[in-house]
């Protein structure tokens, strides 16, 4: 589910790259910072790359009952699972081109402000699955950003991180059907 919300975001900036600069196709990728041969976003030039960086469980939102009666039965499912994600949306650009690069990023950031909401009614492409997206920007200090650069092995290059807020998984398997306990006879005494 977490690559249907990243596509459904990804279809909407490059919808807005296009109208906004007249472009055929759009400049943003689902793609991976550094390849596996440890080299920056290879064969990704000219591209705003958006990477999962994280994934946390919401905790707020667990609080769904796990176990319905039915009838004469109650029926226990696995309670859903909430989460939240961590993209960076990163302007990855040819040597020579750093104020494209800026322009790019500062493009995801008017999108963004414009539009932070996904939901079924302003976002035809978002999965059935998802009921809405959220997204905020979280604001790192100089040493935390130097710290996520150094982590995945690279130098800085022009960026944000959003949240990504808050997936459901629920798969509404049956785990487990109990009968409802029956009340105890008692003896009158008259």
């Amino acid at each position: 589910m977490i690559d249907k919300a990243m596509q459904a975001i990804r279809d909407e900036l490059n919808a807005h790259y296009r109208t906004r600069y007249g472009l055929e196709e759009g400049i943003a990728v689902i793609a991976n910072l550094i390849g596996q041969n440890g080299t920056l976003a290879d064969g990704e030039n000219n591209k705003v790359l958006l990477s999962l960086i994280n994934i946390e469980h919401e905790t707020s939102l667990s609080n769904k009952r796990s176990m319905i009666q039915d009838g004469e039965s109650y029926l226990k499912y696995n309670s859903p699972l909430s989460i939240n994600f961590y993209m960076v949306c990163a302007a990855y650009f040819a040597e020579g081109e750093y104020l494209q690069a800026v322009k790019a990023i500062s493009t995801v950031l008017l999108f963004f402000q414009q539009k932070h909401l996904f939901t079924h009614q302003n976002t035809p492409g978002l999965d059935d699955g998802i009921d809405k997206l959220t997204l905020e920007i979280v604001n790192q200090d100089l040493q935390h950003l130097s710290s996520f650069w150094s982590f995945i092995g690279t130098r800085y290059i022009p960026s944000i991180i959003f949240k990504v807020r808050a997936l459901t998984f629920d798969d509404s398997t049956v785990m487990e059907i109990r009968k409802a306990a029956s009340k105890p006879l008692t003896e009158t005494t008259g």
